[in-house]
């Protein structure tokens, strides 16, 4: 009998080669490939940002101005909370052209931030992950406290800003 789990995000692929196994052309074009990608991720967290600052002015206003009629603010609200969630919903999780996995899994083998093996625990379960290398210490939770520069499943450097 299969299981019923309900699986949100698509199964892990175990990568076929890692970063070291790459030729230069081969990392260059990783790179490439990637970059329209990272301009539009990059580019939705920037509007998602700008959309719930507005519509944390919108609840100020609404809570300090509360003789003005609750009509003309309501309605933008609603707009801007249904596109926010419509964005989140409908906007892909970027993945990587090399291993074609989900560049926001939490950091497994590699380090996101600057794609070395290094990934260590500082103590047990429930602590976070530190990188040997860079020296950042990988929180998830609520958020992230790093950029995503390489992939966490087979190294490849994909990106210098990060996102």
């Amino acid at each position: 009998m299969k299981s019923f789990h309900v699986y949100w995000k698509a199964p892990e692929n175990k990568p076929s080669r890692h970063q070291h196994e790459y030729s230069a052309e081969e990392l260059n074009r990783f790179k490439e490939l990637f970059a329209p990608t990272a301009a539009k991720f990059r580019k939705h967290t920037h509007i998602q940002v700008v959309l719930i600052l507005l519509a944390m002015a919108s609840v100020v206003i609404l809570v300090v101005r509360q003789d003005m009629a609750d009509e003309w603010i309501l309605a933008p609200l609603a707009v801007i909370f249904t596109v926010i969630i419509g964005g989140s919903i409908v906007f892909p999780e970027p993945t990587c052209p090399g291993c074609n996995n989900s560049l926001s899994d939490i950091p497994r083998e590699y380090c996101p931030e600057c794609g070395s093996r290094t990934l260590r625990r500082k103590y047990r379960f429930f602590f976070p992950i530190q990188c040997l290398s860079c020296g950042k210490t990988l929180t998830g939770g609520k958020g992230r406290r790093y950029k995503i520069r390489a992939c966490t499943h087979c190294g490849i450097h994909l990106d210098d800003k990060g996102f």
